[in-house]
C-alpha cells in the first residue's frame, strides 16, 4: 500500500501537482526510458487555453529531483513504471 505522498505511475499517467488561481495547473507525467541508463518525465503547465512541457532526462541512479518547489524521491524506476514520494517544500 502506497502512503498519501507516495505515487507509481506507468508510462504516459499523470498526476496534477498543483493547480492555482486563474485555471492554471501543472502536471508530472512517466516517459519511461530511452535506454539503460535514462529515464524521462515530463513537466507540463497550462494556463487557460495554452499550455508548455519540458521533456526532463535523469540518471536511473538518480534518487532525488528538485522541480521548482516540489521535491521528488525516485524510490524506484523501470522502464514500465516510476515509483516516487513528493515533498513539497
Amino acid at each position: 500500500m502506497l502512503n498519501a505522498n507516495e505515487h507509481r505511475l506507468s508510462v504516459n499517467e499523470k498526476l496534477r501537482t498543483r493547480s492555482g488561481a486563474l485555471r492554471t495547473s501543472e502536471h508530472f507525467t512517466y516517459a519511461g526510458m530511452v535506454n539503460d541508463d535514462t529515464f524521462s518525465v515530463v513537466l507540463s503547465f497550462f494556463l487557460g487555453n495554452n499550455a508548455w512541457s519540458y521533456n526532463l532526462y535523469f540518471s536511473r541512479d538518480q534518487r532525488e529531483i528538485k522541480l521548482w518547489d516540489v521535491r521528488l524521491h525516485v524510490l524506484s524506476v523501470s522502464s514500465r513504471e516510476i515509483h516516487f514520494r513528493v515533498d513539497d517544500n
